[in-house]
């Protein structure tokens, strides 16, 4: 029998569950530590009525498992940390009801993948007037249903499951997973108007969009589709930066140089030490999709295009810009420990 107290890893659990409202399996293998332990921590938790697990099949067919607290998981949060408990049951980052809906259920893993990824890149999440405060100076999450639940805004055609805040930036966040995404350009406009002239927009503005995947492979197929001005995916024509990263380790080390304003600089200062050329290469580096997209040509505008002469970019992302890269451009791999160098200063 599982010994739930206080800081150890099956209540943590649960309470990642509580807040998130429905917790997709698959999410499991980017949350902190060895994924087999908290696997068997959860398979534990459901044995012992503290999870409940809905099966669903996507539009793939593919068989989905989700996670759901039940009565008895939060009566034992409820004895450990009543001041969790409280916020869980207040639901102001997850609905009260809708689980066991699939379309619902879609929109709550999607939300909980970027409630992960904010968590780990370090972002306070916390309900409350402390975090509007704290959005001067430190970097700061607010779910999209967070934000309705606050401002009595919602926006149901929009993607966006939540948004970063910093200083005066504020970035919309999206889950893509495995698959690109079907986009509408006035959805998600409308979005972020209501953020906008929301108290949260007050002296801001929108700095992009962060586009997180579960793999970097997926970026082939986003600027493959997103050059084509006829796609009902997303476009790389767009006023705000399209970044792109992943829910694995490089992909929150890069989603935290990407809000921090001080990133450009460093970038600067320690690059020149590794690359052959003193040129602005930091828009591939913190993956741009509208940069990236220039060293893919389709074959109807491989004429009229204008090619660069060669690029900068990670290790890590390397493998996918092979496969984008059909200009024949120099690509110049730059090793991912710059980029810990950088985000610790």
């Amino acid at each position: 029998m599982l010994e739930l107290k206080f800081g150890q890893r099956g209540l943590k659990l649960l309470f990642l569950v509580g807040f998130c409202g429905e917790f997709p399996m698959s999410l499991l293998a980017r949350y902190p530590g060895y994924y087999d332990y908290n696997r068997r921590i959860v398979t534990s938790l459901v044995r012992e009525g503290y999870l409940k697990e809905r099966k669903f099949r996507d539009y793939d067919n593919h068989v989905v498992r989700s996670l759901s607290l039940t009565k008895k998981g939060i009566e034992h949060i409820q004895a450990e940390s009543p001041a969790h408990a409280e916020l869980i049951l207040s639901h102001e980052l997850s609905p009260s009801s809708g689980q066991g809906d699939w379309k619902k259920t879609l929109r709550l893993h999607r939300s909980a993948a970027c409630f992960l990824a904010a968590h780990q890149a370090g972002a306070y999440w916390v309900p409350g007037e402390e975090k509007d405060e704290r959005g001067r100076t430190q970097l700061t999450y607010y779910g999209a249903y967070e934000f309705h639940t606050r401002f009595g805004m919602d926006n149901k055609g929009s993607r966006a499951s939540g948004i970063m805040v910093r200083w005066n930036k504020i970035y919309a966040l999206y889950f893509l997973g495995d698959h690109n995404m079907r986009w509408a350009e006035a959805s998600e406009e409308y979005f972020r108007d209501q953020v906008l002239y929301s108290p949260i927009g007050q002296e801001r503005y929108f700095a992009g969009n962060i586009l997180i995947g579960n793999e970097w492979a997926l970026a082939e197929s986003l600027v493959t589709h997103g050059v084509n001005r006829n796609t009902r995916m997303i476009h790389m024509e767009t006023e705000l930066p399209l970044y792109y990263t992943t829910n694995d380790p490089n992909g929150i080390k890069l989603l935290r140089a990407i809000t921090e304003p001080a990133t450009p600089s460093r970038l600067y200062r320690r690059l020149p030490q590794l690359a052959d050329h003193l040129h602005d290469f930091t828009e591939g580096l913190l993956f741009n999709l509208q940069y990236v997209s220039e060293y893919y040509q389709s074959p109807r505008d491989q004429k009229f295009r204008i090619t660069p002469a060669y690029g900068y970019f990670f290790d890590f992302q390397m493998d996918v810009m092979r496969k984008i890269n059909n200009t024949n451009a120099y690509l110049y791999e730059i090793p991912g420990s710059a980029l810990d160098e950088i985000i610790s200063q």
